[in-house]
């Protein structure tokens, strides 16, 4: 996302667009999934905003692998809004090797805002920037390995502590808790009647459930897990 929000606010600045995004391809799902985009005014627009490979101006240019401009959204069938008010777009894919991983996407809130300078400099900066997304979540992918390594060393360290359930449990949901950000660990195991029981939790306020609570298989979220 950082990567992404610093491309889209240099494409704003050189184009003298009013938006401009990156969508990324989701090649299992066959759609282009726009994860976040700048306003001219310093606004962001974030959410999953997604649509089929080949629909709307954005999925034309995947699935075209080509440059695709329009001049005039109030008369063009195939632009599709993502922000109100925008009169042109041009979406030019990203292209590695032979795949095409998103799109760059710019709008305009004048008619025919982008000339051949503007489609030449997007022409000429697509390649770079998809190495650079690619290199972002190449490396993103590495250090969540890497976090999630560290995590399974810390766990079987504390494993070699003790054996004891009692006072293993509760460490291991309170470094759970505290490794991965959540407000809220618990660890459940099956005891001999075959019911879910609440072995350790670890939180950051105070909850209705108490450690020895018990439910049967498919009951809850974590009966149905079990289930």
């Amino acid at each position: 996302n950082e990567v992404i929000r610093s491309i889209d606010r240099r494409i704003i600045d050189e184009l003298e667009a009013d938006f401009a995004g990156i969508a990324l391809v989701d090649e299992q799902e066959q759609r282009v999934v726009h994860t976040w985009g700048s306003l001219r005014d310093g606004d962001e627009v974030g959410g999953d905003h997604s649509q089929a490979i080949g629909e709307g101006v954005v999925g034309a240019a995947a699935a075209k692998r080509t440059l695709v401009r329009v001049n005039d959204t109030a008369q063009d069938s195939q632009y599709r809004e993502l922000v109100p008010g925008m009169r042109s777009e041009v979406a030019v894919p990203l292209i590695l090797g032979e795949r095409v991983i998103g799109v760059l996407d710019a709008e305009s809130r004048r008619p025919g805002a982008f000339g051949e300078r503007e489609l030449a400099l997007l022409q000429a900066v697509a390649n770079p920037i998809a190495q650079a997304i690619e290199l972002a979540r190449l490396l993103q992918e590495n250090r969540r390995r890497h976090e999630r390594l560290e995590l399974l060393n810390e766990l079987a360290r504390l494993a070699t502590t003790t054996l004891d359930l009692d006072s293993l449990l509760p460490r291991v949901t309170r470094r759970l808790r505290t490794r991965l950000g959540y407000p809220f660990v618990a660890v459940g195991l099956v005891n001999d009647e075959g019911l879910l029981e609440l072995r350790a939790m670890a939180a950051d306020r105070e909850v209705q459930l108490a450690v020895g609570h018990t439910n049967p298989p498919g009951e809850g979220i974590t009966g149905q897990a079990l289930a």
